[in-house]
Formats: C-alpha cells, structure tokens, sequence
C-alpha cells in the first residue's frame, strides 16, 4: 500500500543517522590527524618524535599577523565538526513530516479527470512452481493492435518485469458494464501451452496506474481477506456430470473493481 511506503524512508534516515553519530563516537581522535591523500610516513624514535611534535605546536599556533578570531582550527579537529553537521542533516531529514515523502521509488503519482484513459498493462506471467517467467502475449490472450514495452523505471527492468500494454482500457469515474474485447479460435498447439501453464499454477500479472492487480481471498480461520498478487490463468479440477476425470478451464473473463479517492455518481 502506498501509505506504508511513504512513512519507511525517515525510519531507515534516523537509522543511519544514528550509526553515523555511533562511527564517529567510536573513532579515536588519533585517527583523524591524517587528511585524504596525503600518506603518513614512518619517523625514528626520539629526533622524528620531537619533529612530529613540532609540527603539531606550529599546527595550533596562529600565522603572523592573525587576528583570534580569524585563527581556524587545525585539520585534526575540522572534520569532527563536518560529521557532526552531517549527521544534523540526517536528523532533520528523519524529521520531516511523511507527508514530503513520495510514494514509490522513481514513481510519480498521477492526477486524472473525470472520463481520462486508465489503460490496463500486463506483466510477466509468474509461477511459484516453475520460478520461470513468461511474456503475457506468449498465450493466445487479446492483444491490441501494437504491442509496446512499457517498462517505466530501472527497477521494473532490474526486477525482469515485461511489462506490455494491453487492451484493457476503463475510463476515470466512469462504471463500464461487460464488454466483449475480442473472439479467437486456438490451435492444438496452443491449447496445449494453456493447459501447461494452469497445470504449472501460472499467475496474469497486470498494472493499472503504476499499481498491480490484485485478487481478495476470504479466509476461512480469519473474519478477513487477504490479496494475492495476480489471477491464475486457468484452474483444473474435478467435476459431477462429466466424463472426462480432469477438466481445464481458461480464465477468459476479467471482473475488475477499480477504488478511486472520490467515489463514483
């Protein structure tokens, strides 16, 4: 739910600033003489001990001419300070209200009026059996008249989504009674490749505003519902009144109940 996603990120920003605060409390001040690029090198015991020393003294004293208030304090306590300023920044990041939060990583929510296009995308198809995923149009299902990829960030590409258009489309606030969107006759081959995916427990996978499709599932041990990702293409089972022992059916209807922020009139 996006309302989750939104209130994560300034949890894991006070996590990080907190084990920043902790790194910088565990560093001995010894460790912070040294500056980025420039190697420590090896002295002698007694003469290279005066000289560190020296070099150290004339650290912390002021230039000629220096006024006090014009004095900077030397490399070894400057950084502390930088850390201790960027982890402040955290903090006040952490602090922000939720609200400034975006919903989903690289996804922008969208504004639509009153009779806009909601156009249906589908996914991989997916299988907790098989693990191995499928393109959506690798079964005879309705296929618009282009197919186009439709992948809209690097994570959906990262994650080996393929997501496609469809043609599926609603529109915003607009209730649509059951339409026919295409008629096809398969072949044995492909029948086949249908019967193997419902036998395998393959999921249709589909997105509709940067959200995916989900199927309510009542439990029966739980007064509940629970949402399962996806609609099985087919089931298989056993039923009275017919002869064969195992009957396949093709999930070929969609119902879709789409929740909008202001409801339908």
């Amino acid at each position: 739910m996006r309302p989750t996603a939104m209130l994560r990120w300034p949890a894991a920003a006070a996590a990080l600033a907190l084990v920043f605060l902790l790194l910088i409390a565990a560093v001995p001040p010894a460790a912070a003489f040294y500056l980025p690029g420039v190697a420590p090198n090896d002295f002698q015991k007694e003469k290279d001990t005066r000289l560190r020393y020296q070099l150290l003294a004339r650290s912390l004293a002021p230039d000629p001419g220096e006024s006090p208030h014009q004095m900077r304090p030397p490399a070894m306590l400057r950084w502390p300070a930088a850390a201790a300023a960027l982890a402040l920044l955290l903090l006040l990041i952490a602090a922000a209200p939720p609200t400034a939060a975006f919903y989903l990583p690289g996804v922008a929510p969208n504004d639509f009026q009153k009779k806009d296009p909601l156009q249906v995308k589908v996914n991989k198809l997916s299988s907790t059996k098989t693990q191995l995923p499928y393109s959506y149009y690798s079964l005879p299902f309705c296929k618009p008249d282009t197919i186009v990829d439709s992948a809209e960030n690097l994570g959906e590409v990262l994650r080996g989504d393929r997501i496609e258009n469809s043609p599926y489309v609603f529109e915003m606030r607009e209730p649509k009674m059951c339409q026919i969107v295409c008629k096809a006759t398969i072949s044995d081959k492909q029948a086949k490749e249908l019967k193997e995916k419902i036998e395998d427990e393959y999921r249709v996978n589909m997105i509709l505003d940067n959200l995916p499709l989900v199927v309510p599932i009542a439990r029966p041990d739980r007064d509940d519902v629970v949402f399962q990702g996806g609609y099985h293409v087919g089931v298989k089972g056993q039923y009275a009144g017919l002869d064969v022992a195992v009957v396949v059916i093709i999930a070929g209807r969609i119902d879709a109940a789409i929740a909008t922020e202001k409801p339908i009139r």
